[in-house]
């Protein structure tokens, strides 16, 4: 069904703009996303998206590095940049009288990134100081390491890089990215707040409207290998991740396992948090929740422990797995319930946001959802209906990671070597 404050135009050029007006607030807001992810990089050059995205930011058009910084920050903006597996994205927010002059600066990068050589070794020491201080973090180390477990080297990449490949990343490559995957094509603008879509999207073609798009192009698919893999690690700590497929964001069920996995692991009130940590004090820290990617997605749960508690709290969580199996009640579903709703309004509050939510939609379904069609999916969630999803479709572990003194081990019904 049509929303009144919602809006969508496709350019000749490939780029999607969308739009959703809310008036009430004095500000506005762009996301802007590119096919240039981490899942586009060539094999054995992880971190060149996120060096590239770096780069970008270091001078466009007229401006070098300190006056397009300059520039933003006269303007008002508050900005940011972040990599995915499918994306390189930008966003960012202002009062709604500087909003076309802030997208005018952004289809300068987009389209006109100078791409300092000369700036090449400070925007990689930017990049390997990201890396280097998630050296010493354990748990992102135990979850990066079940991404790529279960999901494979392409889509499983991290982000931000390997050090040795982005140390060896050279200003050609960078150069040959930009201008292959910063393109028109498979571009999204989604655009949230107080504007007028018909002045906006005036702007956005006569700023974008006639860049030619380069030739779409995919990715070499490599599957995940699964299974046990622990690092050894001289800590008195030992960190639990494990992985379950399931099916991705944007299916008919998804909701259903959604919000199953929401009484597993998500928030205080979760099942995990409960049993883990509450009761038995098995750990301090333990959750569940979903990863999704275009085709694939799973049940990710985590949790961070003593060396000693470690082999309970493996097989505490997985019968909590298993009773997931048997079903959820009234109470866990209605708190679900009100949880997501309290992101929607939040969303409302927030055109950021928004705008990111509306790409995100565009992107995964190809369509926006508004507000009314979300509440209506909640409404239609019954206890019967989740609990026979999960009586149809058994959660099974394929992948587990540890990482600690001891490799544990794994409970009856978890993936095996």
């Amino acid at each position: 069904m049509p929303v009144d404050n919602q809006f969508q135009h496709r350019c000749a050029n490939g780029l999607v703009v969308l739009g959703e007006t809310m008036p009430w607030l004095n500000t506005a807001a762009f996301s802007l996303q590119f096919r240039a992810g981490s899942a586009y990089q060539p094999l054995g050059q992880n971190g060149l998206a996120a060096l590239t995205c770096e780069m970008t930011e270091r001078g466009c058009g007229e401006y070098n590095n300190r006056q397009f910084l300059e520039a933003t920050e006269l303007l008002g903006a508050s900005t940011a940049n972040h990599v995915g597996t499918y994306h390189t994205g930008y966003s960012g927010s202002c009062l709604h009288e500087n909003f076309l002059p802030v997208l005018e600066l952004y289809a300068k990068l987009s389209r006109a990134a100078r791409l300092p050589v000369d700036e090449l070794e400070a925007a990689r020491l930017v990049c390997l100081q990201e890396l280097y201080s998630q050296q010493d973090d354990l748990p992102q180390q135990t979850l990066r390491t079940l991404r790529e477990r279960f999901f494979g080297p392409t889509l499983g990449r991290w982000p931000d890089g390997e050090i040795d490949e982005l140390e060896s990343a050279a200003w050609s490559q960078i150069r040959d990215f930009y201008w292959e995957r910063f393109s028109p094509e498979g571009m999204i603008l989604a655009i949230a707040g107080n504007f007028n879509w018909t002045e906006c999207l005036e702007k956005i073609e006569s700023l974008w409207g006639d860049w030619s798009a380069t030739p779409p192009s995919s990715f070499a698919m490599t599957p995940g290998q699964g299974g046990y893999q622990h690092l050894q690690e001289d800590s008195q700590q030992t960190h639990i991740a494990m992985a379950a497929p399931t099916i991705p964001f944007g299916q008919e069920d998804y909701f259903l396992i959604r919000c199953a996995v929401g009484v597993l692991g998500d928030g205080m009130s979760s099942r995990l948090f409960q049993e883990v940590r509450e009761k038995r004090g098995l750990c301090y820290s333990v959750f569940a929740g979903i990863h999704s990617l275009l085709d694939t997605a799973c049940i990710t749960a985590y949790s961070g422990t003593t060396a000693a508690r470690a082999q309970e709290t493996l097989d505490t969580i997985a019968a909590e797995f298993s009773r997931l199996q048997q079903g959820i009640h009234e109470d866990e579903l209605r708190r679900i319930k009100v949880q997501v709703r309290t992101g929607l309004m939040a969303q409302q509050e927030s055109c950021r946001a928004r705008a990111g939510a509306i790409a995100s939609d565009w992107f995964y379904l190809h369509r926006v959802r508004s507000k009314q069609e979300i509440n209506e999916q909640l409404n239609r969630l019954s206890v019967p209906r989740v609990n026979q999803y999960l009586a149809d479709h058994p959660i099974e572990v394929s992948s587990v990671v540890t990482v600690g003194s001891a490799q544990l081990e794994l409970p009856h019904g978890l993936c095996q070597l």
